[in-house]
């Protein structure tokens, strides 16, 4: 048995590009998740910043499209996915992403942003005529 889950809290690092085609609508933004802690040997602190891809697609992508925004905290589960191209070079480039399964805004209700807190969606729940639910 394998499994291949994540769970990341941070904040979002710019509002989320969202592309629409025929059959299909993907969102993708980046989150920062960051830790604390003591320098070894000096008992100062240092902060390390990861940065993340985040990747949504069909109604969990509208939703990230309609209510997340820069600088909010968000708490984004799902899983790992790796791949590699070549660029217009001939270098083989890797790239890491997560695809985002939940999503669910932590912040503050932001009267500018218009967002409201709490705003959870996922993907694969249906209600009980077999429709998509938004969260």
């Amino acid at each position: 048995m394998s499994y291949n889950k994540i769970v990341l809290i941070g904040n979002i690092g710019k509002d989320p590009e969202t592309k629409d085609g025929a059959n299909f609508k993907v969102s993708r933004f980046s989150l920062a998740t960051s830790e604390t802690r003591a320098k070894k040997g000096t008992g100062e602190k240092e902060t390390k910043t990861q940065w993340h891809t985040i990747t949504t697609w069909g109604n969990l992508a509208g939703i990230v499209e309609k209510w997340a925004r820069k600088g909010q905290t968000v708490l984004v589960d799902g899983r790992l996915e790796y791949s590699s191209y070549t660029d217009n070079d001939g270098n083989k480039k890797y790239s890491t992403e997560i695809i985002a399964e939940n999503f669910r805004i932590l912040s503050k209700k932001d009267a500018a942003q218009g967002t409201t807190p709490g705003v959870a969606a996922t993907t694969g729940k249906k209600d009980e005529n077999g429709d998509d639910l938004p969260f």
